[in-house]
């Protein structure tokens, strides 16, 4: 089904907007007559349209995510990129070099198939002529449209995916707030600090969201006395994982390494509840606190902790404007916040890339999202968080693990000092 929307302010957005306006850049430029790029980028093979800057007072911005279909739930991080539009507009819009602008976001339903986000994606570009591609999610289906953005310099900006694979030099219209093989390496470095002599057993969704993570953990636990004593794959489009927890229950491993996706995170949790079998769990930005809590599963979840890098905590961050912002403008959508964290998050990356960029042009936007200023205000991040800006790497270089609080359903900040992984 098709969407098109162009969203108008909300009544329930009333809190003062601290995230991606005035952070994203404070002195605004009328001009907009700017048809070039910094030279950081080359645009000698782009069409016309990637460097003429925007016009008229609105920026149109194209999405496509999983409104329907198995992994509905995980479209929450979709509509926390609608809500944030409509805050944005009932600000009056986002400061940019070329002055104040509202927001126009094209929404798709691609119900998490990669075929369905290459026509959506395709139909944004050559029908809607967007200016940028923000918050597409899923990582086989970011990359599936990749070469066609980047062909067509239109940027992939802040994709909700984490394969390092997508960040090169030779795609820089592809930029990420993180990878898994990042993730990964934080999990591993927190293993071996917390349990050197653990036996891990890892349930592995069979693609790059899942494949990647597990290799970051095992490189950062070369050389230590941690073993992975047993792993199981499973395939995203596969109906349950019973058998493969029947496995790793029988391995008797004693930290589970859960890197599933959504339900199947939820999946894997309840069956493990249902086992003898009380590990540690970690897992990564995949497996959302909703899914989490969806299982019921407070004695087995006592010592679980989970890669971070928002402001998710209502137990830490309660009184955070930023957080408060967040909660108010999902909750009025009808969305779980504890599924919608990381499109909130991805889409304030999105709106600093957008705000600093000069010319205002996809071409300055993609340039833009490779050099953020080092003071940028990125609300909703956790605090400590180390930052780059460098094309070819990922935006965020850090990370904490987070521990499970079933009490409030959510994932706490544990004091820790944040896995640095560069």
């Amino acid at each position: 089904m098709r969407r098109t929307m162009r969203f108008a302010p909300r009544a329930a957005t009333v809190l003062a907007l601290t995230v991606g306006l005035a952070a994203c850049g404070t002195t605004a430029s009328t001009s907009n007559t700017s048809v070039s790029g910094s030279g950081k980028i080359d645009t000698s093979a782009c069409p016309p349209a990637a460097t003429q800057a925007v016009t008229g007072d609105t920026i149109v911005l194209g999405t496509s995510g999983p409104l329907s279909g198995t992994y509905a739930s995980v479209g929450a991080t979709t509509r926390a990129i609608q809500a944030y539009v409509d805050v944005v507009n009932s600000q009056g819009g986002l400061q940019t070099k070329a002055g104040k602008k509202k927001l126009q976001l094209i929404t798709l339903d691609d119900k998490y198939e990669a075929g369905r986000v290459q026509n959506n994606v395709h139909e944004l570009v050559e029908k809607d002529g967007v200016t940028a591609v923000v918050g597409l999610v899923g990582t086989a289906n970011a990359k599936a449209v990749q070469p066609y953005l980047n062909q067509h310099c239109v940027p992939e900006l802040f994709p909700l995916a984490g394969s390092a694979s997508m960040l090169s030099k030779s795609t820089p219209f592809t930029s990420m707030t993180s990878t898994y093989v990042d993730q990964g390496v934080a999990m591993g470095k927190f293993i071996r600090q917390h349990y050197p002599n653990a036996t891990i057993g890892a349930l592995v969704q069979n693609d790059d969201t899942g494949n990647d993570t597990m290799r970051g953990i095992e490189s950062a636990l070369q050389g230590s006395g941690v073993r992975v004593i047993a792993k199981q794959s499973y395939e995203p489009t596969d109906p349950d994982v019973k058998a493969q927890m029947t496995t790793l229950v029988a391995s008797g491993a004693d930290v589970f390494v859960d890197l599933a996706l959504g339900v199947k995170c939820t999946q894997s949790l309840s069956l493990l509840k249902v086992s003898p079998l009380r590990p540690k769990i970690l897992t990564a930005s995949m497996c959302s606190a909703g899914a989490v809590a969806a299982a019921d599963a407070a004695d087995l979840t006592q010592q679980m902790y989970r890669t971070n890098n928002t402001k998710s905590s209502s137990v830490a961050y309660g009184n955070d404007p930023d957080y408060q912002l967040f909660h108010q403008a999902v909750e009025a959508r009808g969305v779980n916040p504890g599924d919608a964290e990381l499109g909130w998050l991805t889409f304030q990356f999105c709106m600093a890339a957008i705000g600093n960029a000069e010319p205002l042009s996809s071409v300055g936007i993609a340039e833009a999202a490779f050099s953020l200023p080092p003071d940028t205000n990125i609300g909703f991040l956790e605090k400590g968080l180390p930052l780059s800006s460098e094309l070819g790497k990922a935006t965020i270089q850090g990370y904490t693990l987070d521990k499970w609080d079933s009490a409030h359903a959510q994932f706490v900040p544990t004091g820790e000092p944040s896995f640095a992984v560069s």
